[in-house]
C-alpha cells in the first residue's frame, strides 16, 4: 500500500507525466477546431441556461440565486460523469503503448481527470464571470477553504477512476452498470434542487450516495458559504477510505496481468 501511494500519489515525476498527456489531449481535441477551446464552455453553457430555465420558470423550484445553484452543482456533476465515463477504456485504449513503454498503468486514467479538471475549472471561470455580471453571483469568506474540498473531489474520483479502468478489461459489462448508476444518480443527488425539498428520510440517506458526498458539501460551500457539517465530513472520509480500500484489492488482484485481457 506504501509502494503505492509513493509511486503515483506521491510522486512528482507522475503527476509531471499526467499534466503534459492531458495538455496533449486538450490540443489534439480542440486544436483543429475553428472556435478551439470555446467548446469547453459551449456545452455546459447550454446545459445551464436550458436547465435553469425549466427548473426556475417551468417547474418553479424556489432557492436563492439559482442560476448559480444550477452553474455549481451542473459543472461538477459533468466534471465527475465526464472523468467517469472515459476511465472504462483508459488502458485498452493505449494497450500498446503500456506494452511498449514501463509506464504505471493508471497514467492516462489521471490525465484524463485532470484533462476534465481543467475543463471544469475553465467552464466555472468564463460561466461564473456571466452570472456576475448579471448580479447573480455572490463571494463569502469561507470560499477560502474551496481548493481543499476540491482536492478531496479529484483524488477519490482520480482512486475511483483507476478502479475502474482496471476492472474494465476483465469485466466489459461494468460500463453499462455504471452508466445506469450515473442516470439514477444525477436525478435523485440535490443537483437541479435543494436538499432541503427532499423528504427527511431521502436526506439521511443521501448520506450514503458518493455523489452527495461529492458534490454537495463542495458546491454549498460556494453557493451559501455553509462549511460541510460534521456529518458531511465523516462520510467524506469514510468514502475516500472505502475507494482507496476497494482500488487497493482491485490493483493486488487484476493490475498485474491485466494486458492479456486487453
Amino acid at each position: 500500500m506504501i509502494n503505492i501511494i509513493k509511486n503515483t500519489f506521491l510522486s512528482k515525476y507522475y503527476w509531471q507525466q499526467c499534466i503534459e498527456v492531458a495538455k496533449l489531449s486538450l490540443e489534439i481535441l480542440y486544436g483543429k477546431t475553428i472556435l478551439g477551446k470555446f467548446w469547453l464552455t459551449a456545452k455546459p453553457l447550454t446545459q445551464i441556461i436550458f436547465i435553469g430555465f425549466v427548473f426556475s420558470k417551468v417547474m418553479l423550484v424556489a432557492t436563492p440565486n439559482y442560476p448559480a445553484f444550477t452553474m455549481y452543482n451542473v459543472l461538477l456533476m459533468l466534471f465527475i460523469t465526464t472523468s467517469i465515463n472515459y476511465s472504462y477504456t483508459a488502458i485498452t485504449e493505449n494497450i500498446s503503448i503500456l506494452k511498449r513503454f514501463n509506464i504505471n498503468k493508471s497514467l492516462f486514467t489521471s490525465s484524463n481527470v485532470l484533462q476534465n479538471l481543467y475543463i471544469y475549472l475553465t467552464s466555472l471561470t468564463i460561466i461564473g464571470g456571466i452570472i456576475f455580471i448579471f448580479g447573480g453571483l455572490e463571494f463569502h469568506l469561507n470560499m477560502i477553504f474551496a481548493p481543499i474540498y476540491l482536492l478531496y473531489i479529484v483524488i477519490v474520483l482520480i482512486i475511483t477512476c483507476c478502479t475502474f479502468s482496471i476492472i474494465y478489461p476483465y469485466l466489459t459489462d461494468i460500463s453499462f452498470i455504471i452508466d445506469t448508476v450515473l442516470m439514477i444518480a444525477m436525478w435523485v443527488t440535490p443537483i437541479f434542487y435543494p436538499i432541503e425539498q427532499m423528504p427527511i428520510w431521502m436526506q439521511k440517506m443521501s448520506y450514503f450516495n458518493p455523489f452527495f458526498i461529492l458534490i454537495v458539501p463542495f458546491t454549498r460551500l460556494l453557493h451559501l458559504g455553509l462549511l460541510p457539517t460534521l456529518n458531511m465530513h465523516i462520510a467524506m472520509f469514510g468514502l475516500l477510505f472505502l475507494v482507496f480500500m476497494i482500488f487497493y484489492i482491485v490493483r493486488k488482484k487484476l493490475s498485474r496481468n491485466i494486458i492479456y485481457y486487453c
